[in-house]
């Protein structure tokens, strides 16, 4: 299923600094019908700059990454007063994928006017379709629109919220997303402190963005990376600087009434690109607490989120490599008091608890789902078991003890005993063509029904699931004497 966002000031998920190499401006009536692949640049109407466009335009563009990554679009990146300037009656389109066939994601009209604003179109998808049409009557300056991608897979978080009470709980920061947008008032009005944060946190609250975590134990720690800032400085700078630009951060309790700030205080002065945020205090486990992002002075700004520690978050643990025959342990961790459920991909539940024991025959993914734990329940994980044959070999082949001839039909058994390494897990071992169950090595097994002839025996052992792990052993053995009790019989019949 296909989906967008569509927000003023700045995109929700941002995961990587857009590349300006090679940029270059995409007039509208010039790439009519055209399918461009580029992640930089920028998309004017058809007449650059302060002219305005025509009458009686159609005119139609498909803009693709050219990759697995996603696109995205900032109207009015240098965010001059007028926005952008489309006259009433006439109308910019965006779809999404190639074609006007896709999901409608954004229409642009007079209506809409983001005045000094930006406004940024965010899909997920690795191409975006613009159709623009123009009546008869009236025209203005058109549109800027900057291009930029984004990798694939971020933008799946739940967006940060401008005000405390709509943030999200986030029970997975692998990857975050977030930004700095929008203007929130000072409450409760316990949030802020002094210039350098004796209280609560440091300046004032301006752009800023919350999300709700649940503690899985103690202590916590955030590193939160700038990749790109715009905003009140003049439009986007993928490389900005603290001079001009800032961010602050806090982790905090709430009562329902009060902020307790339990973090640093000094991440708070709002020179930051780039921090790590740790817990001062102990985290209560089980308790929810709130992060807070700000963009110091109107920062908008584009920021990654990493976190260590004791969040909630189920983990089912690192992937392994087993030899055939042998057995992985699945392990489980998460919130305090989480139960799992354990199923291979595409198949059935194998198992519950936070840890078990598995012993597959092939290369295979486990899924864990947490199916209790507090607000962070239903997530998941997986884990890959990778199954090699891990050079089976067959080291030593040893006889052992040998019965007398049988008189009764001259045979006789013999004891043979097969060292070997990583045998498979399935199939059986084989011996002079009489095969075996396969248990541990060193394994004896018993030769039967062999004929007592006097003679030295030669003895092969392999595996049936794997042939090639075989060795021979030349005269292992010496067979018994033939005890045969057949009464010879005269030629004519009649002893001399």
């Amino acid at each position: 299923m296909l989906k967008f966002l569509l927000y003023l000031f700045a995109p929700a998920f941002m995961c990587l600094m857009p590349s300006f190499m090679n940029a270059q401006n995409y007039e509208m009536d010039l790439v009519d019908g055209q399918v461009i692949n580029t992640c930089s640049g920028t998309f004017y109407d058809s007449r650059i700059g302060t002219s305005d466009y025509f009458n009686n335009e159609d005119y139609m563009v498909t803009f693709c990454s050219g990759s697995s990554d996603f696109l995205r679009f900032i109207i009015n990146p240098a965010q001059v007063s007028y926005g952008y300037a489309i006259a009433a009656g006439d109308t910019l389109r965006a779809y999404d994928g190639t074609g006007t066939s896709g999901t409608l994601l954004a229409t642009y009209t007079s209506a809409n006017d983001p005045g000094s604003n930006s406004i940024v179109l965010y899909s997920t998808s690795s191409c975006i379709t613009f159709h623009w049409t123009s009546d008869a009557a009236g025209d203005a300056d058109g549109w800027e629109i900057a291009i930029e991608c984004v990798p694939a897979g971020c933008g799946l978080n739940p967006a940060a919220a401008d005000n405390f009470a709509d943030a999200p709980f986030v029970c997975d920061f692998s990857g975050f997303c977030g930004t700095t947008q929008g203007y929130t008032a000072d409450l409760p009005f316990n949030f802020t402190g002094g210039g350098s944060c004796p209280v609560l946190f440091g300046g004032t609250i301006e752009n800023n963005s919350w999300v709700q975590f649940e503690a899985a134990g103690p202590n916590i720690s955030f590193q939160v990376d700038v990749i790109g800032c715009y905003g009140g400085f003049g439009g986007y700078d993928p490389t900005p600087s603290p001079v001009s630009y800032g961010i602050q951060g806090a982790i905090l309790s709430f009562d329902g009434s009060t902020f307790t700030r339990v973090s640093d205080c000094s991440l708070s002065d709002g020179q930051n690109l780039s921090f790590n945020l740790t817990n001062t205090s102990p985290l209560t486990v089980g308790g929810t607490y709130y992060l807070v992002i700000d963009g110091s002075s109107g920062s908008i700004c584009d920021y990654t989120i990493n976190v260590s520690g004791d969040a909630s978050v189920v983990d089912a643990g690192n992937d392994q490599v087993i030899c055939s025959g042998a057995s992985a342990t699945l392990t489980a961790t998460g919130p305090t008091g989480a139960t799992y459920e354990w199923t291979e991909l595409g198949g059935a539940v194998v198992g519950t608890g936070s840890s078990l024991s598995v012993s597959p025959t092939t290369t295979t993914q486990y899924i864990v789902e947490e199916t209790s734990g507090g607000v962070c329940s239903s997530q998941t994980d997986t884990v890959s078991i990778t199954v090699n044959s891990c050079g089976c070999s067959i080291d030593l082949i040893a006889a052992g003890a040998q019965t007398p001839c049988n008189l009764s039909d001259n045979t006789y058994t013999q004891e043979v005993t097969v060292t070997y390494t990583n045998a498979p897990s399935t199939g059986t071992l084989d011996i002079n063509g009489q095969s075996f169950a396969i248990s541990s090595s060193p394994q004896t097994v018993t030769l039967t029904g062999l004929n007592s002839d006097g003679n030295t025996v030669n003895v092969s052992a392999s595996f049936s699931d794997n042939p090639t792990c075989t060795l021979s052993a030349l005269n292992l053995f010496t067979a018994p004497a033939s005890c045969s009790t057949t009464p010879c019989t005269p030629d004519n019949g009649t002893w001399d």
